[in-house]
């Protein structure tokens, strides 16, 4: 079963294989994060609830 699109499959053959979390979801989203802290300091809005935001997301590999 593909859970993201790095997850590719040829018939049986895993053409990227891997185990644990799919961890490029974490890393989209901590990249949208970053961005709405610069897109916040930009515009002279308060970014506390982004950094509140990054601090939750854990990029590990399991």
């Amino acid at each position: 079963m593909q859970l993201t699109w790095m997850d590719a499959k040829i018939g049986d053959w895993v053409v990227t294989p891997r185990i644990g979390k799919p961890i490029e979801i974490s890393a989209l989203w901590y990249n949208a994060i970053q961005g709405m802290v610069s897109f916040a300091q930009k515009l002279g809005k308060p970014d506390y609830e982004y950094h509140k935001f990054r601090g939750r997301i854990v990029i590990v590999d399991s």
